[in-house]
């Protein structure tokens, strides 16, 4: 939960997801993790890597130092909601 207001939490989320679909291919074998997946790996991880990377354009275009954590305060159905760049990192992180 960490990851979700401040880095941290995508790298771990990503061992814990890998892993299951370890265990998963153990048990089951090989083609039933691969149809699992529905994608390849390498494009998982290649999209994980434009979005971390796009994470970071906000604070270029804002002028402070790239993967900055900038944060937006929005107003979802009339609820604060805090939403932070870093979110978005950890997310590609994770993929």
């Amino acid at each position: 939960m960490r990851g979700h207001n401040n880095p941290g939490g995508g790298f771990i989320g990503g061992l814990i997801a890998a892993s299951a679909f370890a265990i998963y291919g153990i048990a089951y074998g090989v083609p039933p993790v691969r149809r699992a997946l529905r994608f390849h790996p390498m494009g998982i991880a290649g999209f994980g890597l434009v979005v971390a990377t796009l994470a970071g354009v906000p604070s270029l275009i804002g002028g402070k130092p790239f993967l900055t954590a900038l944060w937006a305060y929005p107003k979802i159905f009339g609820m604060e909601v805090a939403i932070s760049t870093a979110t978005f990192f950890d997310i590609g992180v994770y993929l």
